[in-house]
């Protein structure tokens, strides 16, 4: 029964069953001799305490306790996904910087870029051909959003992480006047707000490991972005 016992209190642990593991020893431990005199024990159990089931068995497990009753029917549900087909690339993502609650600190999150337009692991920094939607596309997205300050408490698929001050991103341009480095590609960094305008804030999707950028009172002009 050792088997049973170390399986039960790894799930017990893994759970966060209980607020002392002295406190999950003894219930592995009493589950065990309970197996003893009742094998069918453990299933009861695990079914209680939402251990060891899958998310279909989860799901109809919450229902039946939300309604008090059990399951009636399972439900098929389509939702139409509605995007834009045609993007126009800006350049590849290299950071963004959240700006903290006392408005002066911030915290930036970095990105691998490259001018190579096949990295799997650079970010496109894409717009909407209107200009007035900037979005976040390929590449890796992950981010250590638990270290950023006031974002969203664990266990929520989209994570408010906080709104954003500045973005800097890597591209080139031919028809400014400047370094003719520009033209090669260079990195450029944008202010959010610098008119007095409402900062855009960052959104994790943990469910695609995907950023989102939510509102903000700028445009994609010809000479970068404006506002």
């Amino acid at each position: 029964m050792q088997r049973q016992y170390t399986h039960i209190l790894q799930s017990l642990r893994q759970h966060h069953r209980y607020s002392s593991d002295r406190k999950r020893k003894q219930v592995a431990a009493a589950t065990v001799r309970k197996m003893q005199q009742n094998p069918g024990v453990l299933t009861s159990l695990f079914r209680n305490l939402g251990i060891g089931l899958d998310d279909e068995s989860r799901a109809e497990m919450l229902a039946e306790d939300f309604h008090g009753r059990p399951v009636r029917d399972v439900i098929d549900v389509d939702e139409p996904e509605v995007y834009d087909e045609h993007l126009s690339v800006l350049g590849h993502l290299k950071e963004l910087r959240i700006l903290m609650d006392d408005e002066d600190t911030f915290i930036p999150i970095r990105f691998a870029y490259d001018d190579d337009p096949v990295n799997e692991e650079s970010v496109f920094v894409v717009s909407n051909p209107a200009g007035t939607n900037i979005e976040f596309i390929g590449g890796d997205q992950d981010i250590d959003w638990q270290n950023v300050d006031g974002s969203s408490v664990e266990g929520k698929y989209l994570i408010a992480v906080g709104p954003v001050l500045s973005i800097a991103y890597y591209t080139d341009k031919h028809h400014l006047s400047g370094p003719k480095s520009q033209a090669y590609g260079t990195v450029y960094e944008h202010e959010f707000g610098e008119t007095g305008g409402e900062l855009p804030f960052l959104v994790f999707d943990r469910l695609n490991t995907k950023l989102l950028l939510v509102g903000g009172n700028y445009t994609v002009e010809p000479e970068g972005i404006d506002g």
